[in-house]
């Protein structure tokens, strides 16, 4: 596992010293700098099938660099809360596991217009796109009380992986951070010179099953264990109780966790100051500014 992190932190960084190296190479003149607002979602243990499912409120923002009017590569900052639980999502509610995170995701992003455009463009003016990426987000599990997830669990023997051997000596632990992979589509349109909107939907494959603190086993707890009521929110599964819950599973076979962001850009557009053309990156072809 923390191989794998190593090497998704090493591939973000290629990246963006490639994006920028092919930037600089193509002698970029136009830069877009955006604001973004939508709706982010989450697809996981607690919430595999039902889309935008408790939607809630993100935003973001977004810089832009044109390399003709076919591709561009951006970099994107976007805060979004997710959250779920069995109860509402009616898979499992006898589980009555619950959580809710915010996630500061960081990504490098390449995107290919269907059609030209450049922001500016009177004759290129709208294009649908498709885009996929590398970046890196930051999450912490919380209850809906915010009681904070990660730190109360952890601390449970073997509760983070399932390893057997770990279940005397407290060793497993899931890391706050992971690699994200977003992919998507979305629609551009340039309203006038200098201001361009989009509209898309971006999904994220998190490179982690612990977004929603639900994954592994289920813990050995006795009653009066400060520790049960979130482990195992249906009290059902006590050990005093007689039950034989040694290693059951706590979520679904699924690895990974998905959360997607359907969001709105308004983005404003700026000539570097070494342009010397208006049309630049269209090759002079298309009357734009």
């Amino acid at each position: 596992m923390k191989n794998r992190k190593k090497f998704g932190i090493a591939v973000v960084i290629a990246l963006f010293i490639g994006i920028f190296a092919v930037v600089n190479k193509a002698n970029a003149q136009v830069v877009e700098v955006g604001l973004t607002g939508g709706l982010s979602s989450y697809y996981g243990d607690l919430n595999p099938i039902k889309p935008f499912n408790e939607a809630k409120l993100g935003f973001g923002a977004v810089v832009r660099y044109y390399q003709g009017s076919r591709w561009a590569f951006r970099f994107s900052y976007s805060n979004m809360n997710i959250t779920a639980s069995d109860e509402k999502v009616g898979i499992c509610p006898e589980r009555k596991l619950s959580f809710k995170t915010n996630i500061n995701d960081f990504s490098l992003i390449a995107e290919f217009n269907f059609f030209d455009y450049w922001t500016g463009s009177r004759r290129n003016f709208v294009t649908p796109y498709i885009f996929a990426g590398i970046g890196v987000a930051t999450f912490n599990p919380m209850t809906l009380d915010d009681k904070e997830l990660c730190n109360v669990l952890t601390d449970v023997d073997g509760y983070a992986d399932g390893d057997v051997n770990k279940i005397q000596d407290g060793t497993a632990k899931y890391n706050k951070c992971a690699v994200s992979v977003p992919f998507g589509l979305g629609v551009k349109y340039s309203v006038n010179k200098r201001i361009g909107l989009a509209l898309e939907w971006r999904v994220h494959w998190a490179w982690t099953d612990w977004l929603d603190d639900c994954s592994g086993y289920y813990p050995l707890w006795n009653e009066g264990d400060s520790w049960a009521q979130y482990a195992d929110p249906s009290g059902n599964l006590s050990v005093d109780g007689g039950n034989e819950i040694k290693y059951l599973k706590r979520g679904d076979s699924v690895k990974y966790d998905y959360y997607s962001f359907l969001n709105f850009t308004v983005a404003f557009k700026f000539n570097l100051p070494h342009s010397k053309r208006c049309d630049v990156g269209l090759n002079g072809r298309y009357t734009t500014f």
